[in-house]
């Protein structure tokens, strides 16, 4: 299971790490309609070979040559939030 001190909150949003961290994802997550995932191939790729759980999540893959359009998704989306 995780503790609170492994989470990390740089600005709206949230890292765990910590084994057991993917297993409550669905629970941390049930506040929120849409989640954005924000993530590399990799990592995309080993999420979803160990996440087990019934969400649907938005997906925003990056390398160096779109981070700049994940930022504008991500600031159009926290615009959407914050209005």
């Amino acid at each position: 299971m995780f503790e609170l001190a492994n989470v990390a909150r740089p600005g709206v949003s949230e890292y765990i790490s910590g084994s057991g961290a993917l297993s409550a994802l669905d629970n941390r997550l049930e506040g929120f309609k849409t989640p954005l995932i924000v993530t590399g191939e990799k990592s995309y790729a080993a999420f979803t070979k160990f996440y087990k759980g019934n969400r649907e999540f938005r997906v925003a893959k990056y390398d160096d040559q779109h981070l700049m359009k994940i930022c504008n998704v991500l600031q159009m989306n926290l615009e959407k939030v914050l209005m």
